[in-house]
């Protein structure tokens, strides 16, 4: 595979949330084959796909009523294998499982798309495109903020460790003011990532807070 993930999430299509009693967004994966990958590559996802629509089918083992209906259909340049809920003649509203129809796209060009919604791949694959360099994911942390988090439910992070450390209430206690205290000494936590060529570069910067001395201003070092 070649570096790098597309991930999306968006609102169900109109066609495919109408009439759930309740309604969840829609989720993809995009995934790119490098151009030397093994011609089987596809196959095998195909296949991976196609079993476990298989046994989901049969529930984990039982022989109940085949929930999905798998069809194949050629799509924008490829083959959309889709799992689709079987249509329900009740009048009140469609189950939460109604949400799901698991698709798998494959390009002839070795552009995958893995979805939870059939509809979804279908609007990406149609959607134009541009080829965009990969930019990279940066964000910072400050460490003044994360401490006020941690202070605010420290009762409740004090009553869920505890139950970790078998009802040792001392240690739990003990352990999340560790954490707090450790904390409160970051200035600020930087996290970045980019691409160079084909390889993906990733940098995780960490300020702490010099220790107060006399006489001394705190810095960040």
């Amino acid at each position: 595979l070649e570096p790098g993930l597309q991930i999306l999430a968006a609102r169900l299509p109109e066609k495919e949330s109408k009439g759930l009693a309740i309604e969840l967004p829609g989720f993809a994966l995009g995934l790119q084959l490098k151009k030397n990958a093994p011609e089987d590559l596809s196959a095998a996802f195909v296949n991976a796909f196609t079993a476990a629509v298989t046994f989901a089918n049969f529930e984990g083992g039982g022989l109940g009523d085949a929930p999905f209906l798998l069809g194949v259909e050629s799509l924008q340049g490829g083959m959309l294998y889709a799992a689709r809920m079987r249509q329900s003649t009740e009048a009140e509203a469609r189950p939460l499982r109604a949400n799901f129809s698991p698709s798998l796209w494959v390009g002839e060009s070795g552009e995958i798309w893995i979805s939870s919604s059939a509809g979804l791949v279908q609007a990406i694959t149609a959607a134009p495109r541009s080829p965009q360099e990969v930019g990279g994911v940066r964000f910072s942390i400050g460490g003044q903020a994360a401490a006020g988090f941690l202070i605010s439910n420290q009762q409740a992070l004090i009553a869920q460790r505890a139950l970790q450390e078998g009802g040792d209430v001392e240690a739990a206690t003990s352990f999340i003011e560790m954490v707090t205290d450790a904390v409160a000494r970051l200035h600020e936590l930087r996290f970045q990532s980019s691409r160079d060529g084909n390889q993906f570069r990733v940098r995780l910067d960490l300020d702490f807070k010099s220790p107060p001395q006399q006489g001394v201003t705190e810095g960040s070092r």
